[in-house]
């Protein structure tokens, strides 16, 4: 009863990327990274075509993570009126290819989005299961600092770990950074 598809969802900087790497890495299985803008093309039915090579290609790998970033690109709701038909075109495919994709359950795709809402309602029916990935709290902050500033005071990282609220982790490696510079 192993997943064949999964949805990250949750802010920008929040970890989606980065966990679809340390499940690959922990399965010790290639990760296929695509981001969405990869499938779109000015030519006519190449967008389609992108869709079906990427996911055939992968099948052909054994076991792997296919890994696509920003799926809310090249998904989303066919109920919206101004949605341009190569979209439709581009989520008819993309459901073509979950309902078929025939991998032997060596393959899981982990698609990710900031915008869940968004999706088109037929792609999140074929999800097995859908991750949030949430803003993190104090204590996450708390050690989110005292992972990449080092340098501070126990009652420093107390105080800024509070102050963040609201920051994603990206955002506070950023500050962390920037200040280190």
């Amino acid at each position: 009863n192993t997943p064949k598809a999964i949805l990250f969802e949750g802010p920008p900087g929040t970890g989606k990327t980065t966990s679809a790497r340390i499940i690959a890495a922990t399965a010790g299985v290639p990760l296929i990274y695509v981001p969405s803008e990869v499938f779109l093309s000015k030519w006519f039915g190449d967008s389609e075509k992108s869709i079906a090579s990427v996911f055939e290609k992968t099948s052909r790998l054994g076991k792997s993570i296919l890994f696509i970033d920003e799926i809310d690109a090249i998904a989303g709701n066919r109920d919206d009126n101004g949605m341009h038909e190569v979209s439709r075109r581009m989520v008819s495919t993309l459901l073509r290819k979950l309902d078929s994709f025939e991998s032997k359950n060596e393959v899981l795709l982990i698609c990710a989005t900031n915008r869940k809402s968004k999706l088109d309602p037929a792609i999140l029916s074929r999800l097995d299961n859908c991750i949030s990935f949430n803003l993190p709290d104090v204590d996450a902050r708390r050690e989110i600092f005292k992972r990449y500033a080092k340098q501070l005071t126990e009652a420093e990282i107390e105080k800024v770990s509070n102050e963040a609220e609201g920051m994603s982790g990206r955002g506070i490696l950023e500050i962390c950074k920037t200040v280190e510079r």
